[in-house]
């Protein structure tokens, strides 16, 4: 269909889903009370949240220091995609890997994870500070901010950044549900959570997903992850990938 195409290809589309997905992954934190990998995190000190985002000098000095452990983050990250493929150049080439630094560094990565954190903490500030009504509930601040924050995915679109939520919100939809109180979970329920590791399914699932990417669409995965792939696969990621374009080409 036209129309599913379009979305497919369209950024402005995209994002808005990603700020969907981010604005549920951050109440759905706030919820559990959980450290989980994303790229903010809630707050668990206070019964409603973080309570210091009620002084506007406090919230400053907050966001600031949060928005600068984020960016040392991203920075190590941006730099260590880069060398860590090519450690050999530390030794024989130290200009040589310098020049490929300044040359090949991923501002758009880099940009993504400062502002991701930076959006979503100065939202949370700004909420606490002129609405009672969120400052008396850390769910639905956490909800709106990471709404907001999910603005920074405009910054880094990329395929493999956009499929990393969808994992995370089932899991977190699972342990919600299951944790919650007020939904009725039923004995099959109970035995399935138990006795099935639903986190671990759901990894095997994005393992799964990445490998199709690699064979089906490669296009839209990094070459450092084609490495990372073959060496977890033990090269059969790359027979896979080369089978599969010796097919579609006739070769």
């Amino acid at each position: 269909m036209p129309i599913v195409a379009r979305m497919r290809s369209s950024k402005a589309v995209a994002i808005g889903c990603f700020m969907a997905m981010s604005g549920c992954i951050m109440a759905a934190h706030q919820y559990l009370r959980q450290d989980r990998f994303w790229f903010a995190k809630a707050y668990r000190g206070a019964a409603n949240g973080h309570e210091e985002h009620t002084v506007p000098a406090a919230c400053r000095q907050h966001v600031l220091a949060e928005v600068k452990k984020s960016f040392y983050v991203g920075l190590a990250v941006s730099v260590l995609k880069i060398v860590l493929p090519r450690t050999t150049l530390l030794l024989r080439s130290p200009l040589l890997l310098c020049r490929l630094l300044l040359a090949r560094f991923d501002y758009g990565l880099l940009s993504f994870i400062t502002l991701y954190k930076a959006l979503y903490e100065a939202n949370s500030c700004w909420l606490a500070y002129h609405y009672r009504s969120f400052r008396s509930s850390a769910i639905a601040r956490s909800a709106v901010a990471g709404t907001v924050a999910g603005l920074a995915y405009g910054c880094f679109p990329k395929y493999l950044l956009f499929t990393f939520p969808l994992t995370e919100l089932v899991e977190l939809a699972w342990l919600v549900y299951m944790r919650s109180e007020r939904l009725p979970k039923p004995r099959v329920i109970r035995w399935f959570d138990r006795c099935v590791p639903v986190a671990e399914l759901l990894y095997t699932a994005s393992l799964g997903l990445l490998c199709q990417l690699r064979v089906v669409h490669p296009y839209h995965v990094n070459r450092y992850w084609y490495k990372l792939m073959a060496n977890g696969t033990w090269g059969r990621s790359d027979v896979l990938a080369q089978g599969y374009a010796n097919v579609l080409f006739g070769c």
